[in-house]
């Protein structure tokens, strides 16, 4: 009597399976598109997000203010054609001890002062300039306005920096990835199994040979015999 025939060998990737992994990848791909760019914003805005989200803007307009009051008594060059300027710590200078501390704790690069009563006060460098302006009740608000008479701006092409409270961080990424796990891991589990059941059914069909080698061999040795 013959030993039933080895049964087929299932596939170990299904066209479904592939699809899963596709997806998959494509989420992680995503994911880590998404961190780095969310990176790159991150380090970039530094700077501008301190001064918009993390600096008392009616403290520093009084402190300016208190500046245009006596450019000289607060440590600043005699005016030269309108304008005066003091080099901040940012671009190497020493800021002298009779400017307002709210504006030295800024770190600024450098701050103009000019004749018409207003001051505008630089941060950045290679990578591009932001800083604070005073405006008047009429200025054209082309930049942002913190409170009344004091103005972020960022230099032509920069945007305003991204709010971590409603726009937080990595939070795009976090979500593809999250994805990308919920498809990838019963995926995986599933090709595991698989996996198992071929090298079950591999097994088998290997037994079932060397049970039908030995079978003959038998026989022939019992028909010698005769």
């Amino acid at each position: 009597m013959n030993d039933p025939a080895p049964s087929p060998r299932p596939a170990i990737l299904s066209p479904l399976l592939l699809i899963a992994y596709v997806v998959g990848m494509v989420l992680l791909v995503y994911s880590a598109i998404s961190w780095c760019s969310d990176r790159l914003q991150f380090v970039m805005e530094i700077g501008p997000r301190r001064l918009v989200y993390e600096t008392n803007h009616q403290a520093v307009l009084d402190a300016i203010r208190v500046v245009l009051a006596d450019p000289q008594k607060a440590g600043f060059p005699p005016m030269d054609r309108g304008r005066t300027m003091l080099d901040g710590t940012q671009s190497g200078g020493t800021v002298p001890p009779t400017i307002p501390v709210v504006l030295k704790n800024l770190e600024f690069e450098d701050m103009d002062v000019f004749d018409n009563n207003e001051a505008e006060i630089y941060f950045g460098g290679g990578f591009g300039h932001w800083g604070f302006r005073t405006v008047g009740p009429d200025a054209p608000h082309d930049q942002w306005l913190m409170v009344s008479g004091l103005q972020f701006w960022v230099e032509d092409g920069g945007s305003f920096p991204r709010d971590p409270v409603k726009d937080p961080f990595y939070r795009r990424s976090r979500f593809l990835l999250f994805g990308a796990i919920i498809v990838l891991l019963p995926t995986v589990v599933v090709t595991v199994r698989r996996i198992r059941v071929a090298l079950a059914a591999a097994r088998m069909d290997l037994n079932h040979r060397d049970t039908e080698a030995q079978r003959k061999a038998e026989d022939g040795t019992a028909d010698k015999r005769r």
